[in-house]
C-alpha cells in the first residue's frame, strides 16, 4: 500500500518504528503516521493485519511469530499483537494462525481496515 497526502491543508508524515521518517516504500505494521493540522498533531500506529513481524509482508515468518506467541515461547505486543489478531476478536489463538496460513496459500484474503 502507498500512503499519499491528498489533503494539502494538513502535514502528514510516516515514521519507522525506530523514529526515522520515511518518504516512500511499503506500509508496515509498527510504522507511525502523524497528521498535523492547525497546530495540532495526532499520531497513529499502523497495523497491517497478518504482518506480525512488521516487515510489510504476510508470509511464513508471520506464521512462525504467531505460533511462538500462542505456545508461549515469546510474546507479541503493541501493534504487532494487534496485527496478529487477524480475525479481530481480541484473542490470539489457533484461528488467527489458520487464517494467516490460508492467506499464504491463497485460500483466504485477510481483510484490512476497521470493521464498523
Amino acid at each position: 500500500s502507498k500512503i499519499t497526502n491528498t489533503h494539502h491543508f494538513a502535514d502528514v508524515k510516516v515514521y519507522e518504528a525506530n523514529g526515522t521518517e520515511i518518504k516512500s516504500g511499503a506500509t508496515k505494521t509498527g510504522q507511525v503516521i502523524t497528521v498535523t493540522n492547525a497546530g495540532v498533531t495526532e499520531s497513529f500506529n499502523l497495523v497491517i493485519y497478518g504482518d506480525a513481524t512488521g516487515d510489510g509482508l504476510i508470509d511464513i515468518r508471520d506464521l512462525l511469530v504467531l505460533q511462538r506467541d500462542i505456545v508461549g515461547a515469546s510474546k507479541l505486543a503493541g501493534p504487532y499483537l494487534k496485527a496478529a489478531n487477524v480475525n479481530k476478536d481480541n484473542t490470539l489463538d489457533i484461528r488467527d494462525l489458520l487464517l494467516v496460513q490460508k492467506h499464504i496459500l491463497g485460500q483466504y484474503q485477510i481483510k484490512q481496515g476497521i470493521d464498523w
